[in-house]
């Protein structure tokens, strides 16, 4: 999740941020290699694949992520972290086989959402979990956030839970699309500048806003990932980006003028020439 918040202070940032970056993303993903985790790693390749594919970084700058990356995981990982990662297209035990018991917990996860759809309350999904096989055995946490939620707080709370992720990816979407429209013609620029407040896209002439919001969309899609494999539904990390994309969503909006609105205050004839442009 931190590390397209790293490729954001790397993009807009100078040299002494730029060496401060790349040094945190070195620690991000050797910590990653420490964990072990296999969802941590599915997580990575999600996030990696999507800063490559659409971070305004240089191409430079996306190979030296690539070649870091490389050293990190082909030289530094090691045979034990290697072996771990291996069993997840080839489990060598049934533990490997239900993805550490996972899939035993997310049954019994989907018969306590059956039994109880209001929920047993906030961290009681142990509880609850140990009391439905008569409190013999392990008593498990659920090792997915979606279920600790559903389990925890409901049917309901788990559509709110769904519903503030969606809408927030819905968001930061959105910014970007007005943030950066298609290319006007001068003579729409100029028509602009007329209007007593400016557009997102104005306000954010250095790209700061776009950046930022594409950035948290990446470390959304991260918790996503990571999230179904960890019990992190009540992170403190996933509330502070989603706080982070009402922020720059209220700064988006705040000329109150959309691209939208400014077509419609154009001249026909302008119009029609920003269309064949």
């Amino acid at each position: 999740m931190a590390l397209p918040l790293i490729v954001y202070l790397y993009s807009t940032s100078g040299r002494r941020a730029k060496v401060l970056s790349v040094g945190m993303a070195l620690l991000c993903l050797y910590g990653i290699v420490l964990t072990q985790s296999r969802g941590g790693f599915l997580a990575l390749v999600v996030v990696g694949g999507l800063i490559i594919w659409r971070s305004s970084m240089s191409k430079s700058a996306k190979w030296s992520m690539v070649a870091v990356g490389v050293v990190v995981f082909g030289i530094l990982a090691g045979t034990a972290w290697k072996e771990r990662i291996r069993t997840m297209w080839d489990p060598q035990t049934e533990y490997d086989q239900t993805a550490g018991g996972r899939t035993d917990l997310w049954k019994s996860s989907l018969v306590l959402l059956a039994k109880r759809p209001w929920g047993v309350g906030i961290d009681n999904f142990v509880t609850a979990e140990g009391l439905s096989h008569g409190g013999f055995g392990k008593w498990s946490a659920p090792h997915n956030s979606f279920f600790q939620i559903g389990v925890e707080l409901g049917v309901v709370g788990l559509a709110i839970f769904i519903r503030l992720l969606a809408r927030t990816l819905r968001s930061l979407r959105l910014i970007k699309m007005s943030i950066k429209p298609p290319k006007l013609p001068i003579v729409m620029r100029r028509l602009s500048e007329r209007q007593p407040r400016a557009s997102a896209r104005e306000m954010d002439e250095s790209g700061h806003l776009y950046q930022l919001a594409e950035s948290l969309e990446m470390t959304l899609w991260g918790f996503i990932i990571a999230g179904f494999f960890l019990s992190q539904a009540y992170s403190g990390m996933l509330y502070i980006m989603l706080a982070l994309g009402i922020v720059i969503t209220r700064l988006a909006k705040l000329p109150d003028v959309s691209t939208k609105l400014l077509w419609r205050r154009t001249p026909k004839v302008a119009f029609n020439a920003a269309r064949t442009q």
